[in-house]
C-alpha cells in the first residue's frame, strides 16, 4: 500500500488550525497497514463553517453551500441550504468538470455512495 499519501494528508492535518485528531488517527492506521472500515471512516467526520473550510482548501463549493463535513484523507460534503447533501469531485485534476457526485437529502446515501466511490480505494486500495 502506497502510504505517501496517508503521511501527506496526516502533515495537511497537522498543519491546520484545528486538526482533525480521529483523521490523524485513523490515517495513521492505514499506514499501519491496518485495514479500515467505513464506520471508522464516518467517525472522522467533523463540521466546518465555509470560512474556515476555504481557509485550508482550494476546492470549488457551490453557492447555496452552508456548512462542509470534512472526513479523513480530505473528503468533504456539502451541506447546501436546501436540506440536501452533495459529494463531488474531480475524477482528474486536468478536467474542467465534476465526474462523481451525489446529492441527496440523506446524508447516510451520500456517505455510503463517498465511501464506495472514493474513500475505501483510497484507504483500502479497493475499488467497487
Amino acid at each position: 500500500m502506497e502510504t505517501n499519501k496517508f503521511h501527506s494528508a496526516i502533515l495537511y492535518e497537522k498543519l491546520n488550525d484545528t486538526p482533525n485528531k480521529s483523521g490523524i488517527l485513523l490515517l495513521q492506521r492505514a499506514i499501519d497497514g491496518h485495514k479500515i472500515t467505513k464506520i471508522e471512516f464516518l467517525f472522522t467526520r467533523l463540521i466546518s463553517d465555509i470560512k474556515s473550510f476555504n481557509k485550508r482548501r482550494e476546492h470549488p463549493l457551490r453557492n447555496n453551500c452552508i456548512d462542509v463535513l470534512v472526513y479523513a484523507g480530505d473528503f468533504y460534503v456539502q451541506i447546501l441550504d436546501n436540506d440536501k447533501y452533495v459529494f463531488e469531485v474531480f475524477d482528474n485534476d486536468e478536467a474542467d468538470e465534476m465526474h462523481t457526485k451525489i446529492e441527496s437529502e440523506s446524508l447516510k446515501d451520500v456517505e455510503s455512495y463517498m465511501w464506495n466511490t472514493k474513500a475505501n480505494e483510497f484507504f483500502n486500495g479497493i475499488k467497487i
